[in-house]
């Protein structure tokens, strides 16, 4: 990140496409002497090169010594031996009593064609930061971006190094005109087992987009800019330049990330479900997430884009955040699933949409390399929501490192913008993604000072106010009584509160009329109203009078 001053004090392919998961099939492990049951038919698109094998404990068979390549807990790949085939391979090991399951590695697919990419014109912005084309990421202010860089731009605040922010994707490719403010952090190729510089290249477009959307430069006079630009990428390669892979590969880029520093995994990956997790879902992969969060590492995953009523597989993981994406007016956009496993809503936009009015499409707009030519393209999807949510949780542990990973989910559930139903939905989850309320309520709830990026004072959170008002006949109720004194006696303001408390604004209009909106420091329809406060707030709520009713005329 250019060291310019401008913050100091402030602060895939599912781009509309998804890979294809199918869950893995177990089978019976014969006593030995037995039999072995037939392997079952591969499924779709299965890799024959080899079989998964889990064994019962950590001991390997003697039978399969020297024979397998790990993947992640006991799970490991076996391959055929010279002339022998993979029905002969799954007899040999389901004959075994050390295995306890096996089965075939399905592929991912994108099943999606990408969005497709707009040229970019510069823009003059008259607002931090200097990045040109700023004024066209209208996603980024919506998250309440510039307010957070006013607390951390993802420099841990004891180490002094950015927080480690693994991409599981495509890879990324490097050399283009913005980049990134830190070197890549490592890198590691789970297709070829192959680590270090260039070992996870991006030959696609997809991790590079959304990696640039996480921790691209910012603040550089150039492009575009990130939610956490001082984070440091981990580079995990588990896709083909073709867009597909398997889960073994997804898996061992998982336990790889976990092993190697990653503080936050974004994947902006999955496939379609047609039921809740674990029905739908993959052992192998299943196994890796809870190897990642008994690591402590923040899990985000896009929910999918089938516009589907159940968040696709693994973002349906009980340990994942899964991510479903908005458009500019921060509705539901058309492709986004939903589902009761969803955390999360976040900007993924609408290609074929310009609710704006600015010429350009409402797609995400980041750098990256398509067709081997580096540009500014708008892409849209949940895989372009998810990294807004993983570079938010970057600048949490940065601004607290002592939070676990459970406390930064809480916030960023806990500080999201309530839309839809009241509480959390199956349309939004918990609601809109809200960096900065989030920062601040994860700060204060460890005595750090936002206000003074991060730094420790063991106060107890402050006091907030809100006030209220309203527009037409109603009225607007608040629950609970205020609560804060910050003199330890009675509450000496009417309307303070300690900073996280919950608030709850109910509009009541009085006959004949309607509730129209929340604005102020809040707005959509959501009524009850349910957020925390870390700042002094001010909600309005507004009552129309209902829309005519219409007649047939003869």
């Amino acid at each position: 990140m250019a060291s310019t001053g401008r913050f100091a004090g402030r602060v895939v392919l599912l781009a509309a496409a998804l890979l294809l998961l199918v869950v893995a099939l177990p089978a019976r492990a014969a006593p030995a002497g037995q039999a072995a049951d037939p392997p079952p038919p591969p499924p779709p698109n299965a890799v024959e090169e080899y079989i998964l094998v889990k064994l019962k404990s950590g001991r390997i068979p003697p039978p399969l010594a020297g024979r397998l390549e790990p993947v992640v807990g006991r799970w490991y790949r076996l391959y055929p031996l010279p002339g022998e085939t993979i029905s002969q391979t799954w007899q040999f090991a389901a004959a075994l009593n050390g295995v306890a399951q096996l089965s075939y590695d399905e592929q991912r697919q994108f099943v999606e064609p990408p969005a497709a990419p707009m040229a970019v014109m510069a823009a003059t912005v008259d607002f931090p930061p200097d990045d040109p084309h700023f004024g066209r990421q209208w996603h980024m202010p919506q998250i309440g971006l510039e307010a957070a860089w006013g607390i951390n731009t993802g420099t841990d605040v004891e180490t002094g190094q950015g927080v480690v922010v693994a991409v599981i994707d495509t890879g990324i490719a490097l050399g283009g005109p913005d980049g990134f403010c830190n070197p890549i952090h490592s890198e590691y190729n789970a297709i070829t087992n192959q680590t270090g510089p260039g070992t996870a290249a991006d030959g696609h477009t997809h991790g590079t987009h959304v990696a640039g959307t996480e921790e691209g430069y910012a603040d550089n006079g150039i492009d575009d800019v990130s939610v956490a630009p001082d984070a440091q990428i981990m580079a995990v390669k588990v896709l083909a330049n073709s867009g597909s892979g398997s889960l073994s590969d997804v898996a061992e880029g998982i336990r790889w990330a976990a092993d190697h520093g990653a503080q936050v995994i974004n994947m902006s990956l999955g496939s379609a479900c047609a039921s809740t997790w674990p029905t739908c879902s993959t052992t192998i992969v299943n196994d890796a997430l809870a190897y990642a969060a008994a690591a402590d590492v923040v899990i985000v995953i896009s929910a999918g884009n089938d516009n589907r009523s159940f968040v696709g597989q693994p973002g349906n993981h009980p340990e994942a955040l899964a991510v479903a994406a908005t458009d500019y007016a921060r509705n539901r956009a058309p492709y986004s699933n939903r589902g009761v496993a969803l955390s999360l809503a976040a900007p993924g936009g609408n290609s074929a949409a310009d609710l704006n009015d600015d010429t350009f499409s409402d797609g995400v707009l980041q750098e990256t390399r398509q067709g081997g030519v580096w540009g500014y393209y708008y892409k849209s999807g949940t895989s372009m929501a998810a990294p807004h949510v993983a570079g938010a949780a970057a600048l949490l542990r940065a601004c607290v490192p002592e939070a676990d990973r459970a406390a930064v989910r809480d916030m960023l559930e806990g500080y999201a913008l309530d839309l839809g139903a009241a509480g959390k939905d199956t349309t939004y989850g918990y609601g809109f993604l809200q960096v900065d309320a989030a920062l601040a309520g994860l700060a204060y709830a460890y005595g750090r000072d936002p206000e003074a990026q991060c730094a420790v004072t063991g106060a107890p959170p402050p006091c907030f106010t809100l006030a209220t008002a309203t527009e037409g006949p109603g009225t607007v109720a608040v629950e609970p009584p205020p609560d804060c004194d910050p003199d330890g006696g009675e509450p000496v303001e009417p309307t303070a509160y300690s900073s996280g408390t919950r608030l709850t604004l109910t509009a009541t209009p009085e006959d004949g009329y309607i509730f129209g909106g929340w604005g102020g420091d809040a707005n959509g329809k959501t009524n009850p109203l349910s957020l925390r406060i870390t700042r002094p707030l001010t909600i309005t709520g507004s009552f129309v009078l209902p829309p005519p009713e219409l007649s047939l005329i003869f």
